[in-house]
C-alpha cells in the first residue's frame, strides 16, 4: 500500500511571495494526484486504512487538527463517524460525539442533508438554534469546523467530509488561510473517498451474492443466470426463460447459448467487458438488447460477476427495460411536445393580422409532421351550425394524389360527430371501419377516401362551439397517445384565440373605416356649417349694422332738430332707442367677436402671462386712473399658446376683476400659478362683489349675468369667450367665490409644443 501520510513538504513563505504560491500549488496539485493514483491501486480490503491515512495527509498539509469522515445511511436515517485522524493527544471524536442523529443536532446535520457545507470561524458565533452543536464543540475542544457534504454519482448524500480547529493549537493559527483551495482539495479527495467506498460496497455485495446465489436464483423479479466463457448457459431461472422463448428442457439439453441470444451488431459480452471480467471480476451495469428465439428484440440492463473459485463462469443479472424505456419514450414525446406548443404559441404572440392565416398553416403542417399525420384541416361552422366551412390545412405530397380537396360540409352527414363536438370532447377513430351503428354515414365518407384514422378536436371559445380540426391517416391505422391528443388541444386554444384576434381586429378596423367615413362627413358639413357661420356674420356685421345706424341717427336728428318741440316723456323715449340701438350694436359686436375666437387659426408660440396681464392692467389704468387697485403678478407663467387669443382671455378675465373691484375703496387682484395634483393650474383672484356659487354653472355662458348691468355694465360675453379661447388650447376653466369677498377664476392650458 501506498504511504499517504507522507505529504510533500508544505512551503512557508506569505502568500504574497509569488515563488511560495507556485511551490504551494505544486504542493497542493501533487498531493491530490498522489492520492488519486493511491487509490486507483487500492483494492476494496485497502480501502478504510488509505483513507485514514489520506485524511492525515491532508490534515498535515493544510494544518489541521482533526479530519473525519460522516457516512449517511442510504435509508436516511443515521450518520455515523466512519474514519478519523486526529493527533494521539485528542480523544477519537466517535467517543465523544456518541450516536449522530438529526434530531441530536439539527443545525449542522439540516445544512448538510440540503446540501450545504458548514463553515464555523468561531464556536462563539453559533446561533441558538445550534446548543447541542455549540456543546459538542466544547466537549471536543473544537474552535472552528469545515465541514463539506459528499455525493454518489446518482447525486444521493453519501455523507460529509470535515475538519476542525482546536482553539489555541498552532494549526489554527496557520490553518485555513487558503480556504478556496482546502474546499476544492475537500471536495477533490471526498470524491475519491466516495467511490472507494462505494466499489468497496459493490464488491462485497458481490460476493455477498454468490454465498445467496442459489436462492436468488429463484427470485422472480429480475432474470439470473450463469453462464461461462465458452459461450454456454448453465442455469437460469424463469424469467430469463420466459424471455428468451426458452424451455428448461433446452436449459438442461445444453442448446441455450449467450451469444444465440444477441443481435448480429452487438455481442452480449464485448471483448472489452471479458477483460473487465478478468481483471476486477465484475463487468457493468450496461444497457444492450437480446433477441428471443422467435427474433424479437428488447432492451437489458445487465451485469456480470465473475463466480468465486471458478473463473471461467460468470452469474449475470438482467432487467428488462422495455417498460421503462416506453415510459423514456413517453417523457421524450411530452417533452418535444410541449416545445413545439410552446414554439407555435410564441409565434402567434403580437403576429400581424394578415400572417395569421399564413402561420395556422405552417402550424398544420409542423403538427402533422411531428405525429406522422398525412392530413389535417381547420373547419369554422356557420352561424346556423348547418355547414362547416374549410379555412386552413395541411397535406403531405403523398396525401395530395389520394384525396380530394373538400371546401365545406354539410354537419347533417356528420351528425355522431358533431353531437361529440359539441359537448366538448376529442373524437378519437384509430379504425374509422370500427366506427358504431350510429356513425355509419361518417363510416363510408371517410372510407370512401381511404382515411383509415380520425381525430376531431373541437374549437372553442368560451364554452362556444366555433369550429374544429380534423386530423386524418391515410392508407393506415395510428394509436394517437394521450400526450398527443392533450398537444392538439392545446393547439385548437391557439388557433382559436389568434383567429378571435384575427376577427376583432378586422372589425376594429371595418370600424376604424367607417369612423373615418363619419368623420370626414362631420367635416365636411363642418366647413359647410362655417361657410353659413361667415355668411351669417358677414350678414350681421353689414345687413344689420346698416339699419341700427339708422335708428340710432334719425333718433338723435329727431333729438336735435325738433327736441324742443317735444316734451320730457318723448326726448326721454328717443334717448332710450338710441341706447337700446348702441347697445344692440355692442352685443353684435361681442356675438362677432366670440364667433372669431372659435375660427382663428392656431398659431402657438410660447407667451408669457404676466407680461399679458401686465399690459391689460395699464390700458385699464389709463382709462381710469383714480381707481386704488393693488396688482400681484407671479413669475413663470409662461405658456405655450396662440397670443392673440391668450391676450383676449387675459384682458377679460383682468378687466373682470378690475371691474367687480370697482365698489372697494382699496382694490386687490392677483394673477399666479399654482400646483393642484401635479398639473398647472393658473388664476385671477380679486377682493371684488364675488358671486352666489349655486349659480357658477351659468358664470361662463353667453349672455348669462349674475348682476345686473345698473350695478357692473357689461354684455355678458366675456367668460363665454374666455371658456371658448381655454377650450380651444385644451384646457378647462371654473371658477368658486364667496359674495361679498371676491372671486377666484381659475383654468388650465393643456397645449404643448
Amino acid at each position: 500500500m501506498s504511504d499517504c501520510a507522507n505529504p510533500p513538504a508544505l512551503p512557508r513563505m506569505g502568500r504574497e511571495d509569488p515563488a511560495a504560491n507556485r511551490d504551494y500549488q505544486l504542493a497542493f496539485k501533487t498531493l491530490i494526484a498522489k492520492l488519486s493514483t493511491d487509490f486507483i491501486r487500492f483494492s476494496s480490503e485497502e480501502i478504510d486504512q488509505g483513507i485514514r491515512q489520506a485524511l492525515r495527509a491532508i490534515a498535515e498539509f493544510a494544518h489541521i487538527d482533526r479530519a473525519v469522515i460522516l457516512s449517511f445511511d442510504r435509508d436516511g436515517s443515521h450518520w455515523q463517524v466512519s474514519h478519523e485522524w486526529h493527533p494521539p493527544e485528542l480523544a477519537p471524536l466517535a467517543e465523544q460525539v456518541g450516536e449522530i442523529t438529526h434530531e441530536r443536532f439539527p443545525w449542522g446535520l439540516g445544512l448538510l442533508e440540503a446540501g450545504r457545507k458548514v463553515v464555523l470561524p468561531s464556536r462563539r458565533t453559533l446561533s441558538g438554534q445550534a446548543l447541542a452543536e455549540a456543546r459538542l464543540f466544547e466537549k471536543s475542544g473544537f474552535d472552528s469546523i469545515l465541514i463539506l457534504p459528499l455525493h454518489r454519482s446518482d447525486k444521493t448524500l453519501a455523507g460529509a467530509i470535515g475538519f476542525g480547529w482546536v482553539e489555541g493549537s498552532h494549526c489554527r493559527s496557520q490553518g485555513r488561510s487558503r480556504s478556496k483551495d482546502l474546499i476544492t482539495l475537500l471536495l477533490t479527495v471526498g470524491e475519491m473517498f466516495v467511490n472507494a467506498l462505494e466499489r468497496k460496497r459493490t464488491e462485497e455485495a458481490l460476493r455477498n451474492a454468490e454465498s445467496r446465489f442459489s436462492s436468488l436464483l429463484r427470485s422472480d423479479i429480475v432474470g439470473i443466470w450463469v453462464g461461462d466463457l465458452d459461450g454456454a448457459i448453465i442455469e437460469a431461472n424463469d424469467v430469463v426463460l420466459d424471455k428468451l422463448s426458452a424451455s428448461r428442457a433446452d436449459l438442461a439439453q445444453g442448446r441455450l447459448r449467450w451469444n444465440m441470444f444477441s443481435p448480429p451488431e452487438r455481442h452480449f459480452l464485448s471483448d472489452r467487458m471479458l477483460e473487465r471480467l478478468a481483471e476486477v471480476g465484475y463487468a457493468g451495469p450496461w444497457e444492450t438488447e437480446v433477441v428471443d428465439v422467435k427474433g424479437k428484440r428488447f432492451p437489458i440492463l445487465a451485469g456480470v460477476a465473475r463466480l468465486a473459485g471458478d473463473p471461467k463462469r460468470f452469474v449475470a443479472v438482467s432487467q428488462d427495460l422495455s417498460a421503462l424505456k416506453r415510459a423514456q419514450h413517453e417523457i421524450e414525446e411530452r417533452n418535444d411536445a410541449n416545445r413545439l406548443v410552446a414554439d407555435l404559441s410564441t409565434r402567434f404572440i403580437d403576429l400581424a393580422p394578415q400572417d395569421v392565416d399564413d402561420a395556422i398553416n405552417h402550424a398544420l403542417g409542423e403538427i402533422c409532421r411531428f405525429t406522422q399525420i398525412e392530413r389535417c384541416a381547420v373547419f369554422r361552422f356557420s352561424p346556423d351550425r348547418a355547414t362547416a366551412f374549410r379555412t386552413h390545412g395541411w397535406i403531405s405530397e403523398r396525401a395530395k394524389a389520394e384525396v380530394e380537396s373538400v371546401p365545406s360540409i354539410p354537419l347533417q352527414d356528420f351528425p355522431w360527430f358533431n353531437e361529440r363536438l359539441r359537448r366538448g370532447e376529442v373524437v378519437h377513430v384509430p379504425e374509422v371501419a370500427k366506427l358504431p351503428e350510429q356513425a355509419q354515414h361518417e363510416k363510408r365518407l371517410f372510407s370512401e377516401r381511404n382515411v383509415r384514422t380520425v381525430v376531431a378536436v373541437p374549437m372553442l371559445l368560451e364554452g362556444e362551439l366555433l369550429g374544429c380540426m380534423l386530423f386524418y391517416a391515410i392508407g393506415r391505422s395510428k394509436q394517437w397517445s394521450d400526450e398527443n391528443v392533450r398537444m392538439l388541444r392545446m393547439l385548437a386554444e391557439i388557433l382559436v384565440n389568434a383567429l378571435e384576434r384575427k376577427r376583432v381586429n378586422e372589425e376594429l378596423n371595418r370600424l376604424n373605416k367607417d369612423l373615418e367615413q363619419r368623420v370626414s362627413e362631420r367635416t365636411r358639413r363642418l366647413a359647410a356649417s362655417n361657410k353659413e357661420l361667415e355668411a351669417f356674420s358677414y350678414s350681421v356685421s353689414h345687413d344689420l349694422r346698416t339699419p341700427l345706424r339708422g335708428i340710432d341717427g334719425f333718433s338723435a336728428m329727431l333729438l336735435e332738430d325738433y327736441g324742443s318741440r317735444l316734451d320730457d316723456n318723448a326726448r326721454s323715449l328717443l334717448m332710450r332707442t338710441r341706447q337700446a340701438s348702441q347697445r344692440l350694436g355692442q352685443l353684435i359686436d361681442s356675438l362677432l367677436k366670440l364667433s372669431r375666437i372659435s375660427r382663428t387659426e392656431m398659431r402657438c408660440i410660447v407667451v408669457d402671462l404676466g407680461q399679458l396681464t401686465a399690459e391689460a392692467i395699464t390700458a385699464l389704468r389709463s382709462s381710469d386712473p383714480a381707481r386704488r387697485v393693488s396688482v400681484e403678478i407671479d413669475g413663470d407663467l409662461q405658456v405655450w399658446g396662440e397670443p392673440r387669443l391668450l391676450q383676449v382671455l387675459m384682458e377679460n378675465l383682468i378687466g373682470n376683476a378690475w371691474k367687480f373691484t370697482g365698489k372697494r375703496e382699496q382694490g386687490a387682484i392677483k394673477v399666479g400659478v399654482e400646483d393642484i395634483n401635479g398639473e398647472r393650474v393658473f388664476f385671477v383672484r380679486d377682493n371684488g362683489a364675488g358671486f352666489d356659487p349655486a349659480y357658477s354653472d351659468k358664470l361662463f355662458g353667453a349672455f348669462e349675468r349674475l348682476h345686473s348691468t345698473d350695478e357692473f355694465p357689461g354684455h355678458g360675453i366675456g367668460l363665454a369667450t374666455s371658456q371658448r379661447i381655454v377650450d380651444r388650447h385644451g384646457g378647462r376653466i371654473w371658477a368658486d367665490s364667496i359674495p361679498e369677498e371676491g372671486a377666484t377664476i381659475r383654468f388650465t392650458l393643456e397645449a404643448k409644443p
